[in-house]
């Protein structure tokens, strides 16, 4: 039961913001899909032709003729499966980008959320190989500039005693 709790929290943190992540996959493998499908066009037509030439002008047996055509289609199928398997690896790669992506903004929007709530202590901290770093930066520098700021306000509207 644990094992099912663990891996169920493992995939939500892999899917921080589902709806973002899958339409930067889709994205990612739009460009995946064209390809594929103007190569495979483009294959098929270039074998076919050869093939219809080189069987119709050769004096072949029906039987080597008919293996001949098995074997393009073979390679039709094989073509396909690894096409399928293209996308599928485009499609985790874009779920895997976005990943990297979402994580850092949710965290931003957490922090930005506290801010809301009156939490002036709040920070957003990031590694500096983390491509948000420099954002990071700069808004935990805005955060102290306005806990300054609002410390010398309150220094001059408190009363003198």
């Amino acid at each position: 039961m644990t094992r099912k709790k663990h891996s169920k929290r493992n995939l939500s943190h892999f899917l921080i913001s589902p709806s973002f992540q899958l339409k930067i996959a889709s994205f990612s493998l739009l460009p995946g899909v064209i390809i594929v499908a103007i190569y495979g066009l483009l294959i098929n037509g270039q074998m076919k032709e050869n093939y219809e030439i080189l069987v119709s002008s050769s004096p072949m047996e029906d039987a080597v003729k008919n293996q001949l055509w098995l074997e393009l289609d073979q390679f039709k199928i094989q073509f396909v499966a690894f096409s399928f398997l293209f996308l599928i690896l485009i499609f985790f790669f874009g779920i895997f980008l976005s990943h990297r992506v979402a994580g850092p903004i949710c965290k931003m929007k957490k922090v930005m959320e506290q801010v809301r709530k009156g939490d002036r202590d709040a920070r957003l901290l990031f590694r500096e190989t983390e491509e948000f770093s420099e954002m990071a930066t700069s808004f935990n520098n805005m955060m102290d500039s306005l806990a300054i700021e609002e410390s010398k306000i309150e220094r001059h509207t408190e009363p003198n005693t």
